[in-house]
């Protein structure tokens, strides 16, 4: 009788353990428990900047970037950052997250391109803020870096003419 009613028992605890649903952990969820050990606190929250680098807990999941060193924040580079106009540039960003699947990058004078190294010539003088947008599973984030490239006019042949002949007076030697 004793093992009737422990296997009784033990048929009911299946049945109760089993209907108790098992919620599935997403990947910013375990972010979020990696960084701050809970996934509702207020600091841990999507839109939040724990660290006060002006990056959101999302953008800096998708970065890859951590959320509580305001040292490590996603950053748009380029090189070179001033020339003049037909300047060639190349970006690239310091994202360390594998799991971004695009990147869309706006150069601010109209053009646009993809990739994780696009190149881009500026064809007019100004100056260009460049955004970059990545793409996830599980979002996207832009970031903006305002004033990127500065691009200024060729010196015309007239001006350097003018130079020259400016130095040629400054400099020419008085015959006795």
């Amino acid at each position: 009788m004793k093992s009737v009613f422990k296997s009784v028992c033990a048929l009911a605890g299946v049945i109760v353990f089993s209907t108790i649903p098992v919620r599935a952990i997403t990947p910013f969820q375990f972010w979020q428990l990696q960084y701050f050990g809970s996934t509702n606190s207020p600091v841990a929250a999507a839109n939040a900047d724990p660290d006060g680098d002006g990056q959101d807990n999302m953008t800096e999941f998708i970065a890859g970037t951590i959320p509580t060193n305001s040292t490590s924040l996603w950053l748009i580079q380029a090189a070179p950052t001033n020339g003049p106009v037909s300047l060639t540039v190349d970006f690239s960003d310091n994202v360390t997250n594998s799991s971004v699947t695009n990147r869309f990058w706006v150069f601010g004078d109209g053009g646009s391109g993809n990739g994780a190294t696009p190149i881009h010539a500026y064809t007019n003088a100004g100056v260009f803020s460049v955004s970059e947008t990545l793409f996830n599973v599980y979002g996207t984030a832009t970031l903006i870096e305002t004033n990127l490239v500065t691009v200024v006019p060729e010196p015309s042949t007239f001006v350097l003419a003018a130079i020259g002949l400016l130095g040629a007076l400054m400099f020419r030697r008085r015959r006795c």
